[in-house]
């Protein structure tokens, strides 16, 4: 154990609690916000309506030409030609403004009308169970951007009534090796952390990963269920290596997820709502284990 003497009361508290919350949302990202994606909405939706042409501004011009009537001065000054020549180009003007503002609307109309038929396509083709509009939305929308490792995107197999994705977590490395608390007298101490310790929380963020990676998958697709594959970098020691192998496979059904309290819920605890497959140990950790089978869960689903 070490005791930072050189910190101030502030200072070690303030390391006490980034070192809460760095815990905290490696095990929580299941209890994140999922916008839910209505595809019956938005086949429903009306196609943008095409602008019409408008001559306002050349009307008022021209009304504001028919309504001058020289004034005295201008008889006496000789401006009546000179007001007459103004607000005849006025109008030109506004005819000229009139063709501009529908030019614009029409290249806006075209962008939106484009837009509205790529969505509609896609909602229509998701509304029909397409796998092919599957992975178009999964494209279009990738909601894993923020929340995969880098270089580490899933990757998915589609079917009418399901989803499988297969991706690689982080390693245990993301995990803190210690842990930091605040002496009687307030100041900062840290030690290694208990390897049960260690190994339960990296097992609280694969599966909260896991769980959030269900929630994204099932918000943006009518499937009944998703089928993860959560793979990693463990150790070979036959082959004295370190090799990408799974570590833990469920299946996760809509209608179950959705009876969660992600507020709530231990993540690896929530697990055993589903049918999966992992072997861990505290005192261990992971080990690798089997896929489940995708083509003998997507055959149940029909």
């Amino acid at each position: 154990m070490s005791i930072f003497k050189g910190l101030s009361r502030a200072s070690a508290s303030q390391a006490v609690d980034q070192h809460y919350y760095l815990i905290t949302s490696l095990t929580s990202v299941h209890k994140e916000p999922v916008a839910q994606i209505d595809w019956q909405e938005i086949s429903d939706k009306q196609a943008p309506a095409r602008p019409e042409a408008s001559n306002r501004l050349e009307q008022e011009a021209t009304a504001r030409l028919n309504r001058y009537r020289p004034t005295l001065p201008d008889r006496l000054f000789g401006t009546t030609a000179g007001k007459t020549a103004r607000l005849e180009k006025a109008v030109e003007a506004a005819r000229e403004k009139d063709d501009s503002e529908l030019e614009k609307a029409m290249a806006t109309y075209s962008l939106d009308r484009e837009e509205w038929e790529k969505m509609h396509r896609l909602a229509v083709g998701i509304l029909n169970k397409d796998p092919a509009a599957y992975n178009e939305a999964m494209v279009r929308f990738n909601p894993f951007t923020e929340t995969a490792p880098s270089d580490a995107q899933p990757r998915f197999l589609f079917d009418p009534d399901a989803v499988q994705v297969e991706f690689y977590a982080h390693s245990e490395e993301i995990i803190p090796k210690f842990s930091v608390s605040l002496t009687s007298d307030g100041k900062l101490s840290k030690k290694e952390m208990a390897i049960f310790k260690f190994h339960e929380l990296y097992q609280n963020h694969i599966c909260s990963y896991l769980l959030r990676t269900a929630r994204q998958v099932l918000a943006l697709l009518p499937v009944d269920f998703v089928l993860i594959h959560v793979l990693t970098g463990l150790a070979d020691p036959e082959k004295d290596k370190i090799e990408q192998k799974p570590i833990l496979s469920a299946a996760i059904y809509s209608q179950t997820l959705a009876k969660l309290n992600f507020d709530l819920i231990d993540p690896s605890d929530a697990i055993k709502n589903f049918k999966h497959n992992m072997q861990f140990s505290k005192a261990a950790g992971f080990k690798p284990v089997e896929k489940l089978d995708w083509t003998s869960l997507t055959r149940k689903a029909r």
